[in-house]
């Protein structure tokens, strides 16, 4: 009946239905400290290359919830964590046994949400600033350690706004992909949009800035979803941008920054149109020389 009780009994067992959202490595650690977030199952780290090894969720700040973007910083003592549901980044500082010894909101002062997976990247030259898309915005932190530590508070400090998406009647549109170049010129930086617009920035670093269009009349998809830029470490010319619709040309690759794109999905697709049932594409890596990707 109705009033009767149901005892259910779990057989889970410690069978988890996820995906990663995004991975993170500290570039420059000689440690092997690995950072994972899953849709719906939080953060969960490793320092240990065996892969029988137990990784660990029990200290960061979106266990229970859905882990977004994340970074690893100051040789593996410093992480950094989001939650793609709601406005949080997180700075955790460990000690040597890699307990949580602060936990402190960066989280800019803003009106506007993130959109689900809002980004934010650390400079690849200065760990302690970071670039993050929020909503139809970008902004700029000169200095994240400046931030007073235990804060659970957004926070205005040396929060600097970047720019803003043009407007498009188009419908809802925000930032989905950035990333920053490394050498030889740094402070380039490039992102893009959920309705496939692309552009690029030269000295994001400095204000003003000035947006520069690298979509129009470039054979991209139209209004397609930008889910991935990669900059060549080694050149900031040389860069990726991933697609991640299906029944599109899923990569393009521009070594000009952004003048001129080149479909190199090559047999990733069905069909050289795009067309079929080709991948849903969601990043890419540069490995090797400025040749390989």
């Amino acid at each position: 009946s109705k009033d009767e009780l149901v005892d259910w009994t779990s057989l889970n067992n410690g069978y988890i239905t996820t995906n990663i959202t995004d991975v993170a490595f500290d570039p420059n650690s000689e440690h092997d400290h690995i950072l994972a977030s899953f849709q719906e199952n939080g953060c969960w780290y490793t320092s240990s290359t065996h892969p029988k090894t137990p990784w660990k969720n029990r200290y960061y700040a979106v266990e229970h919830t859905s882990g977004g973007n994340i970074a690893i910083a100051d040789q593996g003592k410093t992480k950094y964590v989001s939650n793609r549901l709601v406005d949080d980044i997180f700075r955790l500082d460990l000690d040597e046994n890699e307990q949580v010894i602060a936990r402190t909101k960066v989280t800019p002062r803003s009106s506007s949400f993130f959109s689900f997976g809002g980004k934010f990247i650390l400079d690849p030259r200065n760990d302690n600033a970071m670039y993050l898309g929020k909503s139809q915005t970008l902004y700029r932190n000169s200095n994240l350690d400046e931030i007073p530590k235990n804060g659970t508070a957004n926070t205005d400090i040396n929060w600097n706004f970047l720019a803003t998406i043009p407007q498009n009647s188009g419908g809802i549109e925000h930032i989905s992909a950035i990333s920053v170049s490394y050498y030889p010129i740094a402070d380039r930086l490039y992102f893009g949009t959920s309705r496939g617009r692309l552009y690029r920035i030269d000295h994001a670093n400095l204000n003003p800035v000035e947006l520069i269009d690298i979509f129009s009349e470039k054979g991209f998809p139209e209004e397609g979803y930008i889910s991935d830029i990669n900059v060549d470490p080694s050149n900031d010319k040389r860069a990726i941008v991933t697609f991640s619709n299906y029944g599109v040309i899923s990569l393009f690759l521009t070594e000009d920054a952004g003048k001129n794109w080149v479909n190199i999905s090559g047999n990733l697709e069905e069909n050289p149109d795009g067309a079929g049932n080709g991948p849903s594409i969601k990043s890419t890596a540069f490995f090797g020389g400025s040749q390989g990707y």
